[in-house]
């Protein structure tokens, strides 16, 4: 089989601006994802909010929450087993009313009248998942 010269280069060429665009749309992302980051400070033990969020999204498990008062925060992937949806980036919505005390690890959300709660990056309550659909 013959190679043509001008069919290894145009693949070459190919194969280097693929890679070429790939790492732009990395850096881009990645330049992205930190600016995200530094906007909504991550909620930790020792923070306190309290507040009805207005707006919100979710990546990976984690929701970013916008509040009445424009305060942002990262709250990290967390599961209680005892509601339906028990994941809280599934469980959360707009107009609920959020409220994580100073030292505590429990996040309080309020809806329709009703107090539910999630430990922030923790699993609560027993997985009745069937074992065969997970």
């Amino acid at each position: 089989m013959v190679i043509n010269k001008n069919k290894i280069f145009v693949i070459l060429l190919m194969i280097i601006l693929v890679a070429i665009f790939s790492v732009i749309s990395i850096t881009k992302m990645d330049k992205k994802n930190k600016k995200q980051d530094e906007q909504y400070p991550v909620l930790e033990k020792n923070s306190a909010i309290s507040g009805i969020v207005i707006h919100f999204f979710t990546k990976h498990g984690h929701v970013y929450v916008t509040f009445t008062d424009s305060v942002k925060c990262l709250i990290a992937h967390s599961i209680n087993y005892n509601y339906r949806p028990y994941f809280i980036d599934n469980f959360i919505d707009i107009g609920d009313s959020l409220v994580k005390y100073t030292g505590s690890d429990t996040l309080f959300i309020y809806k329709n009248e009703e107090k539910h709660y999630f430990i922030i990056g923790e699993s609560v309550g027993v997985d009745s998942t069937p074992k065969i659909f997970q």
